[in-house]
């Protein structure tokens, strides 16, 4: 998957290089998909379609060719598989966006999401790019661009709560939960105690790293501005919600697994509650 997101979409996106446009991963019963949407200007809509579409194909057609995949999940337990085991057909097909206008707010509030959802998908392309070539890990940068977030959408004093909903809610298909959630709290609290380095300082050491960083926390500012101002249903409420949706897609495009999430949320927050990592408000 990381293949065709840092190789397959490059010359897809050089055909609509000034068109918005965002992926997303999931997985269902059918394998593994990666769902890519542009926003093509009516004039040159069919003809760029039909390039992009010739593009991902030929894309799909190299996945044979690809180098060995590196990434192993943050966490693992036994009997999970977060992937299909079994070989499933590989195809490229069409289909109309459906955009999931009440999640965000209506209609104005869409349209404030999407452009974050092209700036988010646009920058962990960017961070897989500098991993495939030896720089920093999508591990490394997954914190930073969580607690960007948080001090975004969350204020203080619920932020701890928040995180431990976020990671309750990406548990709640697992019948152990609370061992797993247990192990999480025992693990983060002994990081603590090790006084282990939790904020790669190296972040922002390496330039290329934290103009990344720094441009994920410029389109979190433009969109909680944009909500402000232009969303007559923007509230705590819906920003709660908005910080949910944008942190787990975020996480989604870095490629973390679900079970990852929940793990980096405890961490979260018990790095925030013993005061090793300081928030901002």
């Amino acid at each position: 998957m990381d293949f065709l997101i840092t190789q397959g979409l490059t010359q897809a996106l050089a055909y609509a290089p000034d068109s918005p446009w965002f992926f997303l991963r999931y997985i269902d019963e059918k394998g593994l998909h990666l769902r890519v949407r542009f926003l093509l200007q009516e004039k040159d809509s069919q003809r760029l379609e039909t390039a992009i579409y010739a593009a991902l194909h030929d894309a799909l057609n190299s996945l044979p060719l690809r180098p060995a995949n590196l990434w192993t999940p943050l966490v693992s337990f036994r009997g999970n598989t977060p992937f299909p085991t079994h070989e499933l057909p590989v195809h490229c097909e069409r289909a109309e966006y459906e955009p999931e206008t009440d999640v965000y707010g209506g209609e104005t509030g869409i349209g404030i999401a999407e452009a974050l959802f092209h700036q988010s998908s646009d920058i962990a392309r960017a961070i897989l790019l500098a991993e495939a070539g030896g720089g920093m890990t999508r591990k490394e940068f997954a914190l930073p661009l969580m607690l960007a977030m948080l001090e975004t959408f969350i204020p203080v004093a619920r932020r701890s709560a928040f995180l431990e909903s976020f990671s309750t809610f990406w548990l709640a298909g697992s019948a152990d939960i609370g061992m797993i959630k247990n192990s999480f709290t025992d693990r983060a609290w002994e990081l603590i105690d090790e006084n282990s380095v939790l904020l790669s300082p190296q972040i922002r050491q390496d330039a290329q790293s934290a103009e990344l960083v720094d441009r994920w926390q410029s389109a979190l500012d433009q969109t909680r501005r944009n909500y402000e101002r232009h969303c007559e249903r923007y509230s705590d409420g819906l920003a709660k919600n908005l910080a949910f949706q944008f942190m787990h897609l975020m996480n989604n495009r870095l490629g973390l697994s679900t079970l990852d999430e929940a793990w980096l949320a405890v961490l979260l927050s018990k790095s925030l509650e013993s005061g090793v990592i300081h928030a901002s408000s």
